[in-house]
C-alpha cells in the first residue's frame, strides 16, 4: 500500500508513468536520499528508459494493477480539500476534481495569463477526459446557467479567480 501511494504521488500527470524527472523532482522535494532514484531505476526500469510504467511497477511488486487503482480512488477521495479553494458547483466524481485541482494549481505557479491558463486547461481536459470541454476563467462575480454532459461540470473558486469547466456536445 505505501508503495502504491508513493507511485501515484511521484507521477505528476497521472498518467501510470513516473519519468526519470518526475522521480528527481520527488526526491528533491521530500528531502529524502537521492539512491532512491537508482534503487527504483534498477528494479522498476531494468532497461534504462527513463520511464516507470504502472504496469512493470504491479508486476515487480506483485500487486493487481486494478486492485492498486482502487486503493489510490480511496485515498483521493479521502483527500481533504486545501483551504485556499472552494467548490462552488459540481457534478463529477471526487477522484476527477481532484486531478483538475491538482493540474490548475500547478499552472498557477506559472503566472500566465487568463487566456493562456484557459487554452492550456482546456487542452489537457480534451487529452485527460475526451474532446469537448468549455473553460471560463472569472475574475469577480458571475451567473451561469448551461447544460452538460453527466459527471463533467466544475466550479470552484481558487485563491483570487473562479474555474468554470464542463462538457457538452
Amino acid at each position: 500500500e505505501p508503495f502504491v501511494n508513493i507511485f501515484f504521488a511521484i507521477d505528476e500527470q497521472q498518467n501510470e508513468t513516473i519519468t526519470r524527472d518526475e522521480l528527481r523532482r520527488y526526491v528533491k522535494h521530500n528531502h529524502l536520499d537521492e539512491g532512491m532514484i537508482t534503487r527504483w531505476q534498477a528494479l522498476f526500469d531494468p532497461g534504462n528508459t527513463g520511464i516507470i510504467t504502472f504496469q512493470r511497477f504491479c508486476d515487480v511488486l506483485g500487486v493487481k494493477p486494478e486492485q492498486a487503482r482502487t486503493l489510490r480512488k480511496s485515498v483521493v477521495n479521502n483527500r481533504p480539500l486545501p483551504k485556499d479553494l472552494q467548490i462552488i458547483s459540481q457534478n463529477m466524481s471526487t477522484e476527477d476534481q481532484l486531478q483538475i485541482f491538482d493540474y490548475v494549481r500547478s499552472l498557477l505557479d506559472k503566472k500566465l495569463s487568463d487566456q493562456d491558463m484557459t487554452q492550456l486547461i482546456k487542452q489537457w481536459l480534451d487529452k485527460t477526459f475526451d474532446p469537448s470541454w468549455h473553460v471560463v476563467i472569472v475574475d469577480g462575480s458571475y451567473w451561469i446557467s448551461y447544460s452538460h454532459l453527466p459527471e463533467q461540470s466544475l466550479q470552484f473558486r481558487l485563491k483570487e479567480k473562479c474555474y468554470l469547466v464542463l462538457a457538452y456536445t
